[in-house]
């Protein structure tokens, strides 16, 4: 059985190439892209959600975040020698989200408001839940490259050390619908 392969080691593609950040990265994987590329073709690193936030089209490399990996500074992204994937974000129609994934009240609330038929789920969510459906919410990568068309949606400014859970709603945005592709390596 052949399997392909679809993560390399951020540390390996660090090496070769001259890593560009996505906006709105987290400051440590921002120091660590600056301090740690070499000379080589240019390659877009960030997080999904900060490349939804910059309305960053095309390919880039994301990293695994594994839920609740907290890390600091250049040399703990270098220590935890991250998987990274290759994903691509592209615009797609509109089309009226039937499922609705948050763990804020505040932004079930306002999603709900906009969308009154779609289902709401919370906690954790399972590929089979998304996977072929028009979501509006908060997923991570693996679920939403298994989605027909994904809104994401965050906060503005958000700093997860100073604000906890957000009951603003104006701070909360809703992005353009996209569909977002993991490309094979």
């Amino acid at each position: 059985m052949n399997t392909v392969k679809n993560t390399v080691k951020l540390n390996h593609l660090a090496a070769g190439n001259w890593l560009i950040p996505i906006e709105g990265t987290f400051q440590a994987l921002r120091e660590y892209i600056l301090e740690y590329r070499a000379d080589g073709p240019w390659i877009r690193v960030g997080t999904l959600a900060a490349a939804l936030q910059a309305k960053y089209l095309g390919p880039f490399f994301a990293p695994v975040l594994p839920r609740g990996l907290k890390l600091a500074t250049a040399q703990e992204v270098w220590d935890a020698d991250l998987d990274v994937e290759c994903l691509r974000v592209d615009l797609v129609e509109y089309g009226e989200p039937d499922i609705i994934v948050s763990r804020h009240p505040a932004t079930i609330k306002m999603l709900r408001e906009r969308w009154p038929n779609a289902t709401v789920l919370t906690g954790d969510v399972s590929t089979a839940q998304v996977r072929g459906r028009v979501v509006a919410g908060t997923l991570p990568p693996q679920l939403a490259t298994e989605t027909a068309s994904y809104r994401p949606v965050w906060v503005k400014q958000y700093d997860g050390v100073v604000d906890g859970d957000v009951n603003d709603t104006k701070r909360i945005e809703v992005g353009h619908p996209v569909r977002i592709y993991r490309v094979s390596l």
